[in-house]
Parts: C-alpha cells; sequence; structure tokens
C-alpha cells in the first residue's frame, strides 16, 4: 500500500490575528507499508516521511518591521512487527519503531 498527501494554505497556523501577516505554508507527506504472511508468521514493513514548511504569522509592529521568521521541519518513521501464531488462543509478536526528526528555524529579521 503507498499513500501520499499535499496542502497548501495562506492561513497555515491560523493566528489569533485577524490581519493574517506573514502565515503561508505548505505540507506533503508519503507512506507506504508491505505485509507478508506465511504459515504461521505474519511480517509488516512501514515507512512514512513528511516534510512542512510554513511562515511564523506576527502582527502589524512586526511586519512593519520586517520580521520574517519560517519554520521546516522533516520527519521518518520506519515500523517492523513480527507476529507467530502459537495457537487458538496465544499469539507472540515482536515490534520495532524508529523515528527521526530534522527541525530547522530560519530568523530573518530586518530593522528600518
Amino acid at each position: 500500500m503507498i499513500t501520499g498527501s499535499h496542502e497548501r494554505s495562506s492561513r497555515f497556523l491560523d493566528p489569533v490575528d485577524f490581519d493574517n501577516f506573514h502565515n503561508t505554508g505548505q505540507s506533503t507527506s508519503g507512506s507506504g507499508q508491505v505485509t507478508w504472511h506465511t504459515s504461521g508468521d505474519l511480517f509488516t514493513g512501514s515507512v512514512q516521511h513528511s516534510v512542512a514548511a510554513y511562515d511564523v504569522p506576527h502582527s502589524l509592529e512586526q511586519e512593519l518591521a520586517g520580521q520574517a521568521q519560517r519554520q521546516d521541519l522533516a520527519q521518518t518513521l520506519v515500523t517492523g512487527t513480527w507476529q507467530r501464531i502459537v495457537s487458538d488462543r496465544t499469539v507472540w509478536q515482536a515490534s520495532a519503531y524508529w523515528r527521526g526528526v530534522i527541525p530547522s528555524t530560519r530568523l530573518n529579521v530586518r530593522c528600518r
């Protein structure tokens, strides 16, 4: 199974300030899963990767001062599971999970 999504908005974080200064953003993700079954075992593995990039909203005073903050994030998730049917009442299971996150903030403040 393979899935994916993408979104873009000019009100990405929906700030309290109704003037909505500096508030565009987008996020994209994709994932895949593989399942393999034998007579007594079930193996499942999945991978997901997503990125988000968006402006940090601010007030009129910050807009007039030329403030421009942006946040970029990326994460990857990997999972693996093994199951064995021991009897009609017992199943053994072992699972592993890993997540990597890469945050990055760029601050560009220009004062007039």
